[in-house]
This record gives structure tokens, C-alpha cells and sequence, in this order.
């Protein structure tokens, strides 16, 4: 599957950010003009709008549900246990589900980019490995100068959802 990326710009001032929906919904370029000079604000990994990278090194990856780790592969919430992914070089799961997956554009605008990844929807195989069904929504926008990324989460499953989130930004 081909790289899916966004870009938006500002008319105002020329600043641009690029997002690879296909991987996690990261933000990995966001050029800012200063004075008169264009100032790369966020770091990427030579090639990683190609979408073969790992997808927690570079730009601003989204961690959820979890954004450390866990220890091993296995996680238990009330009385359940459900089996994660080895993401570390320990073997121990890392950083969620959603920042290697592909999301979907719900919006986008020239200056603003809306994207979700939904488990039960984008990847049905997460409703056994976490206690409930979430949808989050990442939204970046440019604009006066800054970059502003806002996200919401959503718990759309039958139980409670254990979850924490991170941002990785480099």
C-alpha cells in the first residue's frame, strides 16, 4: 500500500506540515517561516514519508492506548487477559496500536487536516486484544504562525477502556 500523505499549508505566512495518515497519523515535517527564513520545527528520519520507517521514530507519533510500556505481551484488565505485540527489543509491548496502523481523513481543508482510526472499524483483530472498542481523532492545524494539533478520544465499546495516550515529537 502506497504512503498516504497530507499536506496543509497557510497562505498567510507559507508554513506547511505534512501528515502520513497511512502511519499512525503523524505529523512528521512542519516547516515554519521566521524572519524571512524557513525553519524545519519537527525531525524525520531521511525517507520516512515513505512509510517504511519505524513508526516511532520520527515526527510527532501518536501513542494509544497505551504510550509506554507494558511489560511482555500480555495484559490483564478485570480478570482478562489479552495478548499485545512484542515492540521493544526486551519483547514487551510499546506505545499502543494506533501509530503503526493507517487512519482515515474525515476533513481537510488546505490549512487543516482531521483524521480517526476507530479499533472496531480500521482493525476489527484490536477488539480481542484490548477490553473495549475506541475511536481517536487527530486534528492539525496551521496557522498565525504555529502548528496546533488537538486530538479526542472516544470510548465507542460496551465496557470501560483502560487507556492512556502519549505524543513522541521529535
Amino acid at each position: 500500500m502506497p504512503a498516504e500523505i497530507v499536506t496543509i499549508t497557510s497562505p498567510a505566512t507559507g508554513d506547511r506540515a505534512r501528515v502520513l495518515i497511512s502511519q499512525g497519523c503523524n505529523c512528521f515535517e512542519y516547516r515554519a517561516n521566521v524572519r524571512g527564513a524557513t525553519i524545519d520545527v519537527l525531525w524525520a528520519l531521511p525517507g520516512f514519508e515513505s512509510g517504511q520507517e519505524r513508526a516511532s521514530s520520527s515526527g510527532i507519533p501518536l501513542l494509544f492506548p497505551f504510550p509506554g510500556r507494558i511489560p511482555g505481551t500480555s495484559f490483564t484488565w478485570q480478570g482478562k487477559t489479552y495478548q499485545l505485540e512484542p515492540g521493544d527489543k526486551f519483547g514487551n509491548a510499546i506505545h499502543g496500536f494506533c501509530h503503526t496502523r493507517p487512519w482515515r481523513v474525515i476533513d481537510s481543508q488546505d490549512d487543516t487536516v482531521e483524521a480517526e482510526f476507530q479499533a472496531g472499524k480500521d482493525d476489527p483483530s484490536l477488539l480481542d486484544r484490548w477490553p473495549s472498542d475506541f475511536r481517536i481523532v487527530a486534528k492539525y492545524e496551521i496557522g498565525g504562525g504555529v502548528l496546533v494539533g488537538t486530538y479526542t478520544f472516544e470510548n465507542v465499546g460496551e465496557g470501560p477502556l483502560p487507556c492512556g495516550f502519549g505524543a513522541h515529537p521529535y
